[in-house]
């Protein structure tokens, strides 16, 4: 959050030359010209004007006699907005971000909030190497189903122009098995000999590697 410096510009039409006027914001004073003419638009300066809404007029004097301008609002919001991103599989259960799936695909859903002028425009990008630029305005989940790793970078701006830093989140989807081979002699042997089993994968990884003999109990 900013602290801004504000002109109020104001007219005093009257009979008199020249008045003494002065600045109130929520009824505290902000500033003041003393020598603001007659007919002539003036400006009084507020310097350190924080997030909030104001109600502020001007209070000009001649001859002992004060009048005050009707109170007109002000609102001040220098605070970007706040997205927030959540996902769904594609049999409906949440997704944990930087986590690996066997699922089809992933729903993304992005949220604004903002306690100021409000949210304006989600923007978003996909890519697999984290660098994009968001520059797809987003209206409904975004559907992600690349095989591996990807990201999803996005931000919003409010209706004040107030913009959010990029933030990202990873999402990993892994639909494809491991493959397991191993380093069996052929044909006939006539003596024992070792079997070594070796599993690759390109995505999640290998967990387990398991085997049986002549249909027996599956071992680790």
């Amino acid at each position: 959050m900013l602290s801004l410096t504000v002109d109020f510009s104001f007219t005093v039409t009257g009979s008199a030359n020249s008045y003494s006027c002065e600045l109130f914001l929520n009824n505290t004073s902000k500033g003041a010209n003393s020598s603001t003419q007659n007919n002539t638009a003036t400006i009084i300066t507020a310097s350190s004007i924080s997030d909030g809404t104001y109600n502020w007029y001007i209070n000009c004097t001649t001859g002992g006699v004060t009048n005050q301008s009707e109170v007109r609002t002000l609102t001040v919001d220098t605070t970007p907005p706040t997205t927030s991103a959540s996902a769904i599989k594609n049999d409906s259960s949440t997704y944990t971000f930087n986590t690996w799936a066997s699922s089809s695909y992933v729903n993304v859903t992005l949220s604004c909030s903002d306690s100021g002028a409000g949210c304006d425009t989600i923007q978003y990008c996909l890519d697999t190497s984290n660098t994009c630029t968001p520059n797809l305005t987003y209206s409904v989940p975004v559907q992600i189903s690349t095989e591996g790793t990807s990201y999803i970078r996005y931000k919003a701006n409010d209706s004040v122009g107030n913009d959010e830093s990029v933030k990202n989140q990873t999402i990993k989807i892994d639909t494809t098995p491991p493959t397991t081979t191993d380093d069996a002699p052929s044909g006939w042997q006539n003596s024992p000999f070792n079997v070594t089993l070796t599993c690759s994968d390109s995505g999640s990884g290998c967990s387990v590697t398991s085997y049986r003999v002549d249909g027996g109990v599956w071992q680790t």
